[in-house]
């Protein structure tokens, strides 16, 4: 099976940088996507969305200072838009093997993609 792996990730973040290693170290094919830099689009974050377990809002850092109060109820399109707007909202590192997404936090959920 030839797998390629999408990590979302931030270089500054250590858990990010922890799971990068993860998948560098087991080899497998891979893209790093550096969210931060503002070229994800709307249909890739869709898309990512789509496929994490749990509720569009689960790929929200709500405790960021610049995230709004959290809804009692967010709808996908809502979520890639808030991500749109302010990228460091997005939940890190999120990997994403084209099928499912996971938020790997911690690190060691990344080891179920191995």
């Amino acid at each position: 099976m030839n797998l390629l792996l999408r990590i979302y990730h931030n270089p500054r973040c250590s858990k990010s940088r922890q799971v990068l290693r993860t998948i560098v170290d087991s080899g497998l094919s891979h893209t790093v996507v550096k969210y931060l830099d503002g070229r994800v689009t709307k249909e890739e974050l869709t898309s990512l969305l789509s496929r994490l377990k749990g509720e569009p809002a689960d790929a929200i850092r709500w405790n960021e200072e610049a995230a709004p109060e959290r809804p009692p109820e967010l709808k996908m399109e809502d979520a890639a838009a808030m991500v749109l707007d302010v990228p460091k909202l997005l939940q890190r590192p999120i990997v994403d093997d084209g099928t499912i997404a996971k938020v790997c936090r911690p690190p060691e959920i990344a080891e179920e993609f191995l």
